[in-house]
């Protein structure tokens, strides 16, 4: 018999911490990650001071997870923001979506 491996709930509070890499090929497991956060229903703090390299396909997870937070009520923040991050949401349009619009603030945070 299989012995099914349940993962931790995150804990209150913790931020999830982005890698330097944020692509298509990390999209899955980030997007697993953040569903178990939003699904806990604690509020989500997000840490993306690390980030160097960003898709879109992972700024439309942060557009998406904003837009369903709200919905259902649920708080989600940037701890930090590097430039990298928050030049490719700008460039694309989806900065104000994820909650950067005044993001010089939180470079660094």
């Amino acid at each position: 018999m299989k012995q099914r491996r349940t993962k931790a709930k995150p804990k209150a509070n913790e931020a999830l911490k982005l890698g330097s890499r944020l692509t298509i090929a990390e999209a899955a497991e980030l997007h697993r990650a953040l569903l178990a956060r939003l699904m806990a229903g604690e509020p989500i703090l997000i840490d993306g001071t690390e980030v160097r390299e960003v898709d879109t396909s992972v700024l439309q997870l942060f557009v998406s997870l904003w837009r369903t937070a709200a919905a259902r009520d649920v708080a989600v923040a940037w701890r930090g923001v590097s430039e990298a991050l928050r030049k490719s949401a700008e460039l694309i349009g989806v900065a104000r979506h994820i909650d950067l619009k005044d993001s010089a603030q939180l470079a660094h945070a």
